[in-house]
């Protein structure tokens, strides 16, 4: 038999595909039918029928297909999708869809999409969503219901308990996995294929916290989401990122030279602070308060910073530096440490995180001989080290010193 169907809503990609023809589907290899199923028995019965189009806009998400209106009762769904002709990569060329009351578990279709039931087992709302980021894609759609019923699902049912609960989980991640959707709207989550398997909606997010290599978003519409990375440091990456986003939705991750944080902060000190073997810096100590960075600091946080000898002094110039002395006298006879982060540093800034606030807890403070110190009483020679790193774990120089005097 050689039957050439021309009129496909799968199109001609190839010469070999699967058509509808008349009653029937048929596989075809060119104008050779060679497989075919009859769809004569097929029957759906209706009592209320609704057909429309929807557009889905590039890279749109999560659009609430109520069953134009029919609501979650319907017991046929048929959709077909026509792609944007500059649409060339066939790959990219599929709709993802979820259901109302699991919308964060995904399904696809490319070019149709079936659903049917009866009257007790119905189609609930789906939530539909346009992975591709550049083109639009045109879905007609049909729906019918078997009676006059209408309404919507409010439980769920027959999910796994994890979901159940309120918890949702992905896992086997990577840093990478997570990539700005939308800006300032849509966040998703990369399957290991590349495609996106959930998205996440930013102003939904209240909270998120790490414990070893997973992350838990606390998140007002959907519950708690479970990220689990491959290890603790995809985790720790994963948590720069998303720290990095909410503090400003409208950041994209594409646009990071490297979505991997690898830099350490980098420690601004105040003018009373020289690279040691250098001229001390005059006049005498500068009344200072820190946590207050300078104009040159974004700059200096930069990865690809190369120190200039107009810049405040900071730790990207090297390990060994000295302080202005500190007089006992002034300050009642016994200096903080707070006295001494005050004396010797403006602030500490991130390339990834911004200004991050140091306090007394980050300093370290000894003697010659390493006796820790919390308050200084007794003249002598002192020496400040830190502790302190930024989200992605990147520590400060444990070799980063600061000597400095006390005198009477």
């Amino acid at each position: 038999m050689s039957n050439r169907c021309t009129n496909s809503i799968f199109g001609n990609i190839r010469d070999n595909g699967i058509r509808f023809y008349q009653n029937s589907l048929i596989a075809a290899e060119g104008s050779d039918m060679v497989q075919k199923m009859s769809l004569s028995s097929v029957f759906a019965p209706y009592e209320q029928i609704l057909r429309g189009k929807v557009t889905l806009k590039p890279g749109k998400c999560k659009y609430l297909l109520n069953h134009l209106g029919l609501g979650d009762n319907a017991t046929l769904l048929a959709i077909t999708a026509t792609y944007d002709p500059d649409s060339k990569i066939e790959s990219q060329n599929f709709v993802q869809y979820s259901y109302y009351t699991s919308p964060n578990n995904w399904y696809s279709f490319a070019q149709m999409l079936m659903l049917t039931g009866n009257s007790e087992n119905r189609i609930e709302q789906l939530y539909l969503t346009n992975p591709n980021q550049n083109h639009p894609v045109t879905l007609d759609i049909m729906v019918g219901i078997i009676d006059d019923e209408s309404g919507f699902f409010e439980n769920l049912c027959d999910i796994d308990e994890v979901t159940s609960n309120g918890v949702i989980k992905f896992t086997n991640l990577r840093c990478d996995d997570i990539i700005t959707w939308i800006p300032n709207e849509t966040l998703a989550i990369l399957n290991a294929g590349g495609v996106a398997q959930a998205y996440i909606n930013i102003e939904d997010i209240n909270s998120i916290s790490k414990d070893n290599n997973i992350i838990t978003v606390n998140d007002r519409s959907v519950g708690t989401i479970l990220l689990e990375f491959i290890d603790d440091y995809h985790a720790t990456q994963a948590l720069s990122i998303l720290s990095w986003i909410l503090e400003d939705p409208t950041r994209i991750t594409q646009n990071l030279d490297n979505v991997k944080d690898e830099s350490a902060p980098a420690l601004i000190f105040t003018g009373n602070v020289y690279e040691e073997g250098s001229s001390a810096p005059s006049p005498a100590p500068l009344p200072t308060t820190w946590n207050t960075c300078p104009i040159e600091a974004e700059d200096i946080a930069d990865p690809d910073y190369v120190p200039s000898a107009s810049d405040p002094v900071n730790s990207k110039m090297g390990d060994d530096f000295e302080a202005l002395p500190l007089s006992l006298s002034l300050y009642g006879g016994s200096i903080s440490k707070e006295d001494i982060g005050n004396h010797i540093v403006a602030c500490v800034i991130d390339n990834r995180d911004g200004e991050i606030t140091i306090t007394a807890d980050n300093l370290i403070i000894t003697d010659t001989f390493n006796n820790i110190y919390l308050n200084i009483t007794s003249e002598g020679d002192y020496i400040v080290k830190f502790d302190l790193d930024d989200i992605a774990e990147n520590n400060i120089s444990e070799n980063l010193t600061v000597d400095i005097e006390i005198i009477s």
